[in-house]
This record gives C-alpha cells, structure tokens and sequence, in this order.
C-alpha cells in the first residue's frame, strides 16, 4: 500500500465517491485498518474536533463514514482484530453499535 501527498485520504474518497472499484472486503486487513484510520481522521474534521488542513475538502457525510466503518467492523472482527473494531468504533462515536456484532461466532457461551 502506498501514501500519497497529492490525494489525501484517497481510499476514503475511494469508497465514498460511488464509483466502482474493489470490494471492501477483499482489501485485505492492512488496507481495512488504513481505511479505518482514513474513516476516524475524517470523521474528526467533521465534527469539529480537529480544524481540516486548509488543502483538505472535507469528504462525504457523517452517516456515510459511520456506514462504512460499520462494513469495516465486519471485516476486522471476522479476522479477530476485535481492539481495532472498538478503536474504530468509540473513535467516530456509535460505540454502542458493537452489540449487533457479537453471535455465537464472536463470543463463546460458556
């Protein structure tokens, strides 16, 4: 995976922009945990807590990001990377929505 200074965030606005292009899911858990960290940097300049670098156009809308950091939180917790799910999560602030991904799978009951 690389970096670019000339398009940040660009698998964020990869995602969001609606055009065609790799499913979320066969990313891999490298490019999951960058998107994810894309998702939480730009859910911070939205809400206010981090002022966006002037060159920075802010990208999509609230409920966008928290959609996909939900599809996100599928993949990682899939592939037992249940710390970056709650980071994930508590970062862009629906926490709470952790409940719906816990089955049989996820949480054995003893």
């Amino acid at each position: 995976m690389t970096y670019s200074d000339t398009q940040p965030r660009g698998a964020l606005c990869l995602h969001l922009s609606g055009q065609p292009g790799p499913h979320l899911l066969l990313g891999g858990h490298k490019y999951i945990r960058h998107l994810a960290a894309e998702l939480g940097n730009e859910y911070t300049f939205q809400a206010g807590k981090n002022e966006a670098p002037a060159k920075v156009e802010l990208i999509g809308a609230i409920e966008d990001l928290r959609a996909l950091a939900k599809e996100c939180t599928v993949f990682l917790v899939g592939h037992n990377a249940e710390p970056d799910t709650v980071g994930l999560l508590k970062r862009l602030e629906i926490l709470d929505e952790i409940a719906w991904l816990v089955d049989d799978n996820t949480y054995n009951l003893l």
